[in-house]
This record gives C-alpha cells, structure tokens and sequence, in this order.
C-alpha cells in the first residue's frame, strides 16, 4: 500500500477519534437522547444497547459499570485503543498487517465464536433490561 494512503487512513481514524470523543464529551450535555430504534419498535434491547453509556462508564474509569451496561464495549474499547498504533506501527514498518487482517476471510469457527458472543451479550441486555434496571 501506497504510503499516501496509508497517512490518509491514519488521518481518518484520527478524526474519527476526535469527532468520537468530543461526541462523548458534549454527550451529557444534550438535553434529549437519542433512543435504539430497534428497542423503539420491538421493545427488547438490541445487543448494542449500553454502549454509549459504557463507553461513557470507560471514560469515567468505572470497569465494572461499563460491564454491565455492555460486556462487548471493554473489547471495543481495547480495539479502538490499540487500532491507531496498529496503524503507526504499520507505516513506520512499510508493513500492511492490519489491512491484511481486516480483509482476510475469516474462518468459521471464528464467525461462529463472534456470532455466539453477540447472542449472550444479546441475551444479558435483555435480562439487564427485563429484570436489573426496572
């Protein structure tokens, strides 16, 4: 990959990161929230739902919170950290390991294990919903 374009996607994922954390910042500060339309219309939580608030938890340095609010968000936060240095570490290498990664097939099983993972976290928003937060 071009060494152009691999400053251009580190700019992105740094702006990303910057729109992301000033959203997070004000977050508190919009006087409405913005509601899961899929909890809108069926009632249940999706298996995203929590998230925003356990990043919001994460931020505040409150792991167990952030667990509860969304298991899944610790492992998202763990990626979005290390992603930005993936991404140096590639351009100081002349290395496209994680372009690789991100465009290789995934196996099976590792689909199977991702789907599996959804569904319990999944399954613990509805059961946090249903009986912890009414």
């Amino acid at each position: 990959m071009r060494i152009e374009k691999r400053y251009r996607r580190l700019a992105l994922i740094i702006t990303i990161y910057i729109f992301g954390g000033l959203s997070l910042f004000f977050y508190n500060s919009i006087p409405f929230h913005i509601p899961c339309v899929f909890k809108s219309i069926t009632g249940i939580p999706c298996p995203g739902c929590g998230q925003t608030r356990a990043f919001l938890c994460l931020i505040h340095g409150d792991v167990k919170m952030a667990l509860f609010m969304n298991p899944l968000s610790v492992l998202l936060a763990v990626f979005f950290v290390v992603l930005p240095f993936w991404e140096i570490r590639d351009i100081v290498c002349n290395d496209d390991s994680l372009s690789r990664m991100l465009k290789m097939r995934w196996r099976k099983s590792a689909l199977t294990v991702l789907a599996i993972v959804i569904v319990l976290v999944w399954g613990w928003n509805i059961y946090r919903d249903i009986f912890l937060l009414n």
